[in-house]
């Protein structure tokens, strides 16, 4: 038995993650824990990992590495690394492994009460559903989810309404398939937003993330609620890929087509519409040709920020069966090229200097510094790179940061080297398809 005193939250995953640490963290003040400044001090460590890709599967392992040999810590891990890959938590003792679905299986009760302790500017989360209806060939997060399981309208209402009591009006709507609320049992997403909107008239509500399918759906069911200004004006909603032929590879049920309507028809409605999306590069059997149609989505969509993943291979998904697996090198060069694509749209249509403002470009990826920066390289050394001069010349003036997963690459280096060697007039242009 521990005598812990104080807790610490480290959170490596998705907003999802984040909502079910907020409900461990209350679960330890209802306990008498008080949060501590950083982990050193902390008595109960609890590290919530993510294991969507590898490299987040190494950053949350180095966490627990950190704290695993302590006599004097007590170490909660959740998340979905236990699920997704248990044996690479066999090498450290004393760990207390609790399950995202073990969360579901006590109630909420003692929670609401002890939500007075957060930060009220923040978003407050409240996970709606755990697990979704999709069967996508990359995912292996339906491993530790399980099955779509929508809470009761009542049950979201109430907390909804708790929150709101003790001072809290930013909500985010959190769950790994939040689009496919209530599909279980008969109701939908949009019966939930227009409830929760009842509820008060000073509040901000997000949707964490949704689907291009569910957003079609949703923009039939209740297009008057998505036009109120209580909801923000940030959405997520992840293609995945620019290619009809790669979606259905991957098994996702929507179109370019589709996305492009419903994201067409969100923007009429939310005229500063903030679209964030995933791209996925080197999915077993994709071809060079369903990658160069990313830049014409980048310019079609004017995405906010991109999160461009290279592909992992995961022990038990489709994807890691099928045929036609693309090399390391091959899906570096793909990131890079999209990534490149990415910066081209942005300097096309910002003013200028904002950029410089922003300090960080809007796109992740898991590729390492290192290695986006020897693809991006690779580009020049070919001579197949054109940008025009005046967008590299505000590129490199702006000496923007890019973020490429856990590190941070100074780019004004990479922009010298394209100043050098600048091209006509034109799109970004990238040599795909080596060994």
């Amino acid at each position: 038995m521990y005598a812990s005193r104080s807790y610490k939250l480290v959170n490596l995953g998705c907003n999802s993650n984040q909502a079910d640490a907020e409900r461990i963290a209350m679960r330890l003040r209802a306990n008498g824990l008080v949060e501590a400044r950083d982990a050193g001090e902390a008595d109960t460590l609890v590290v919530m990992t993510c294991a969507f890709t590898h490299e987040r599967q190494m950053e949350s392992l180095r966490h627990i590495e950190t704290f695993a040999d302590s006599t004097t810590t007590r170490m909660i891990v959740s998340g979905c690394l236990p699920d997704i890959n248990p044996s690479s938590l066999k090498r450290f003792r004393g760990l207390e492994i609790i399950h995202p679905r073990d969360l579901d299986r006590e109630s909420d009760s003692t929670e609401h009460g002890n939500v007075a302790a957060e930060d009220k500017t923040d978003f407050r989360r409240i996970r709606v559903s755990r697990g979704c209806l999709g069967r996508c060939t990359f995912c292996a997060i339906p491993k530790a989810t399980g099955p779509l399981a929508s809470r009761s309208l009542t049950d979201v209402l109430s907390e909804v309404e708790v929150v709101l009591r003790l001072g809290h009006r930013r909500i985010m709507l959190s769950g790994e398939d939040v689009g496919a609320y209530g599909r279980d049992f008969g109701t939908s997403l949009g019966k939930l937003l227009t409830s929760i909107l009842s509820l008060d008239d000073e509040m901000e509500v997000r949707i964490e993330s949704i689907n291009p399918h569910w957003l079609t759906l949703l923009l039939k069911e209740t297009k008057l609620s998505l036009e109120d200004s209580r909801v923000s004006s940030y959405w997520y909603v992840p293609i995945q890929a620019a290619s009809n032929r790669l979606l259905k590879l991957m098994q996702r049920p929507y179109t370019v087509e589709e996305f492009y309507k419903s994201t067409d028809s969100l923007r009429a409605l939310v005229p500063n519409l903030h679209l964030v999306t995933d791209l996925i590069v080197g999915h077993p059997g994709e071809e060079v040709e369903d990658v160069l149609p990313i830049g014409d989505l980048l310019r079609r969509t004017q995405i906010s920020y991109l999160e461009v993943m290279r592909f992992d291979s995961h022990q038990g998904t489709k994807a890691s069966t099928l045929p036609g697996a693309i090399s390391e090198k091959e899906k570096s060069l793909r990131a890079a090229y999209v990534t490149l694509l990415f910066v081209h749209s942005l300097l096309s249509r910002e003013p200028e200097g904002s950029l410089r403002k922003l300090g960080l470009l809007p796109i992740n990826t898991n590729l390492r510094a290192p290695e986006l920066f020897k693809a991006m390289r690779g580009s020049l050394d070919s001579g197949a790179l054109a940008l025009t001069e005046d967008s590299i010349a505000e590129f490199l003036r702006s000496e923007i940061t890019l973020r490429a997963g856990t590190d941070r690459l100074e780019v004004t280096r990479l922009a010298s080297e394209i100043c050098r060697r600048i091209g006509p007039p034109g799109p970004v242009n990238m040599p795909l398809g080596s060994s």
